[in-house]
């Protein structure tokens, strides 16, 4: 049996070829809190303590192959919410965060919520936090990607309506809406060669990548649907892929939509839309 510094420096040093040292470090503390209940607090007290670490083989093995680590773990954090994740739905981020904290706060008292492609349900229960009294919907087209969004919902004690609906075939829950927000498929094929292999050989291809020929046809299918389904002084909510600015420009004008981009990290990653 070996002691906690032992499994720690045995940790960093058999993901030295996929994991910086210091972010090594951080998921070896991630695990051991997980896999044992002991804190950073308490292996500092204590590194001499010979421990047994379940399943650290294989947590090791998953990693090192490049996995991404909220799929090993099986959860992560968005917006103080804990979620499940699993290689149906894509793994929530900073940005993604950004735009569920843009939406609360600038939506005034919204009614009605909608997510379109929600995924693991992270926009939606984001904005159930937010919006207690709200009536919110997340859609997608996989019943097993909703029973995932449904157990999030169970364990954050959040009361969201769960529909299975299709963007391109134009399958939407009626509205009116007062906020729709969409993380829609976004990443260009030429795109790929240069993602990180995490996310490009783990990740949901279907809820990545657009078809280089049309590249906003998930965009142009919402934006139809919003301007039939949405309230007075409604409002849609993008992230968007910051080449693609100039199509999403001509679609929204084509709809007769007032738009304007917003920016993240010094590019322009989101998209806020309304009714002219």
């Amino acid at each position: 049996m070996m002691t906690l510094q032992q499994h720690r420096e045995r940790f960093i040093r058999q993901l030295a070829g996929v994991y910086p040292p210091a972010e090594a470090d951080w998921l070896f503390f991630l695990f051991l809190e997980r896999q044992t209940g002991i804190s950073r607090t308490t292996y500092f007290a204590r590194p001499d303590k010979k421990v047994e670490i379940p399943e650290v083989e294989a947590i090791i093995r998953r990693l090192a192959a490049g996995e991404p680590w909220q799929y090993v773990a099986g959860e992560t954090e968005f917006y103080g919410l804990r979620l499940l994740v699993d290689n149906r739905v894509l793994i929530p981020r900073p940005e993604t965060e950004r735009l569920a904290h843009m939406i609360c706060s600038e939506a005034s008292s919204p009614k009605r919520i909608l997510d379109v492609g929600t995924g693991s349900g992270c926009l939606a229960l984001a904005l159930k936090k937010c919006f207690p009294q709200a009536e919110v919907t997340g859609m997608d087209f996989q019943s097993g990607v909703l029973e995932l969004a449904r157990q999030n919902a169970r364990n954050n004690d959040l009361e969201i309506r769960w529909v299975e609906g299709d963007i391109l075939a134009g399958r939407f829950p009626s509205g009116p809406w007062d906020v729709v927000v969409s993380n829609p498929p976004y990443v260009l094929p030429d795109e790929k060669p240069d993602m990180h292999r995490r996310v490009k050989e783990y990740e949901p291809a279907e809820a990545l990548f657009v078809p280089a020929a049309d590249p906003v046809v998930y965009y142009r299918k919402i934006m139809d649907f919003f301007t039939k389904q949405s309230g007075e002084g409604a409002r849609l909510y993008f992230e968007i892929n910051p080449r693609c600015t100039a199509s999403l420009e001509q679609t929204a004008r084509e709809r007769q939509l007032d738009y304007e981009f917003l920016t993240y990290a010094g590019q322009k990653r989101f998209m806020r839309l309304r009714k002219i």
